[in-house]
């Protein structure tokens, strides 16, 4: 929740966010059972044929190497190694001893390793009950219902996604969990993976050393654990797309070797949780590298106690849709470069240290939400900003803003929240504003507004708040407020207001009238 002057309004913030998700992971394996261990002779073993002679494994699962399963004797010579199935590496047709595929056999170790720091040993079953993972989605059920994590084929392991050759992917787990431990340091041998998600494990301390040198992982999602630091080494991380750290408890600064991801298309740095466990505190500068991530569309840094300007290399960023700085303690003016992201649909700068006007600039772009509440701003509202034709949110409260509230604003079809209190406005409020059709909630309180309330307000069909308290309105209550049947409050108080109580306004659950010592005397 965030507060916007005299109310709380919940924004459009979830931009959650994205990609897909695989979840998780390991199994219970014998020491022994990754690396292949004793050889045998397989002439013609009943069912099996050696299929040419190659190496292989034989097992209930078939002949993992060069063997082919057959119904009658074997014609090849394919060495036998003991059957990794029954330790949970193989699914008959693609793990065998290191000198066939050394690579699934070392991402079969890695996994064991991974598992075995994690559960101590034990199957993640008996570890966190109610355990399931599947297609991407991760719930809570039952202990009935769990999943065996780690057990049978490596392929099928909840959370593991291999390649053709047997090469772990994927590598996703993501489930409330109390850990205390750091990220397994076995996960920067899985030189295959593309894509890494652990979330809501309580992982805590830094990410292990060599993780820069996955070089293939394209998707990082570390979301909800206890992560303390971003490292440096994250700039090796070249193919990486999307980065989601949110929700961590990350403190220091922002390396400038981000800006050396330019493949980046999503960073999420922010802290968007309530729970005071887990509560990133990034401070120091924004860093003007990060208008290098030329392909970025997702920036959120909210939330952390971030200092200094806004960089004005943002202004690079010409894919940008998404851009929430809110939440930190940036001071110096908003860029006018802000003005060349012309695919900027959602910008949130609120609740800093910000000063200076509003950019005019910002009408060039594609906004549906603006929200710069909560900080110093000052000037005119700047009437460009009629230019937003499918401006939805509009959020301005608590600055030093002056003038009047420009009637271009009504060309603003699309506005349903209009929230423009606690400034230093002045002059009447425009009637045209009554065409906004769709309006839901108008707070223009605490300002210097004067003259009367428009009667076209009566046809806001839609409108359920209506807030424009502490001002020197005059003159009557329109009585076709209390028509609108979707208001639902309505402060009307500590204005100069005369005439009547209109006959039904009584009748709106939160009306609020106190503060207008004329109020039922005739004007």
């Amino acid at each position: 929740m965030n507060r916007f002057g005299s109310k709380r309004v919940r924004l459009l913030g979830g931009f959650g966010w994205w990609g897909w998700l695989c979840v998780g992971v390991c199994g219970l394996l014998l020491a022994a059972g990754c690396s292949g261990g004793s050889r045998g002779s397989s002439g013609g073993g009943e069912g099996v044929s050696g299929g040419g002679g190659g190496s292989g494994v034989i097992g209930e699962g078939g002949v993992v190497g060069g063997g082919s399963v057959g119904d009658g004797a074997g014609a090849g010579g394919g060495e036998v190694v003991p059957l990794l199935d029954s330790v949970g590496c193989s699914d008959g047709s693609w793990v065998a001893d290191p000198g066939v595929n050394a690579g699934a056999v070392g991402d079969c170790e890695a996994l064991v390793g991974f598992r075995n720091r994690l559960t101590g040993g034990r199957l993640v079953s008996e570890v966190w009950e109610g355990f399931v993972a599947g297609g991407g989605i991760v719930e809570r059920r039952g202990v009935e219902d769990r999943a065996v994590w780690g057990v049978g084929v490596l392929g099928e392991w909840e959370g593991v996604r291999v390649s053709e050759q047997g090469r772990v992917t994927s590598l996703g787990l993501s489930f409330d969990a109390e850990l205390g431990v750091a990220v397994p340091e076995e996960v920067v041998e899985l030189s295959e993976l593309r894509s890494l998600i652990l979330s809501g494990m309580g992982f805590s301390g830094e990410l292990p050393v060599g993780f820069g040198g996955l070089s293939k992982l394209e998707y990082l999602y570390l979301t909800q654990n206890k992560i303390e630091r971003i490292p440096a080494e994250i700039g090796l991380l070249a193919s990486l797309e999307s980065l989601d750290l949110s929700n961590n408890s990350l403190r220091g600064s922002i390396p400038a070797e981000i800006g050396m991801l330019t493949n980046l298309e999503s960073l999420h740095l922010g802290d968007t949780s309530d729970r005071d466990e887990v509560d990133n505190q990034l401070s120091g500068p924004v860093p003007v590298e990060i208008g290098n991530l030329v392909k970025l569309s997702l920036l959120n840094l909210s939330g952390n106690d971030l200092s200094g300007p806004v960089p004005v290399e943002i202004g690079n960023l010409v894919e940008l849709s998404i851009l929430d700085l809110s939440e930190n303690q940036l001071s110096g003016s908003i860029p006018s470069e802000l003005g060349n992201l012309s695919e900027l649909r959602y910008l949130d700068l609120g609740h800093n240290d910000l000063s200076g006007s509003i950019p005019a600039e910002l009408g060039n772009t594609r906004l549906e939400t603006l929200s710069l509440y909560d900080n110093d701003l000052s000037g005119h509202i700047p009437s460009e900003l009629a230019n937003l034709e499918s401006l939805i949110v509009l959020v301005i409260s608590r600055n030093n803003l002056s003038g009047p509230i420009p009637s271009e604003l009504a060309d603003l079809v699309n506005l349903r929240l209009f929230i423009i209190s606690d400034n230093d406005l002045s002059g009447p409020i425009p009637p045209g504003l009554a065409d906004l059709e769709y309006l839901l909630d108008l707070d223009v309180s605490e300002n210097r507004l004067y003259g009367s309330i428009p009667s076209e307000f009566t046809e806001l069909v839609s409108l359920r708040s209506f807030l424009i308290h502490d001002n020197d309105l005059s003159g009557p209550i329109p009585p076709g407020l209390a028509d609108l049947e979707h208001l639902l409050d309505l402060d009307v108080s500590d204005n100069d207001l005369c005439g009547v109580i209109p006959e039904g306004l009584h009748e709106i659950s939160d009306f609020i009238y106190d503060g207008n010592p004329r109020l039922g005397r005739p004007c």
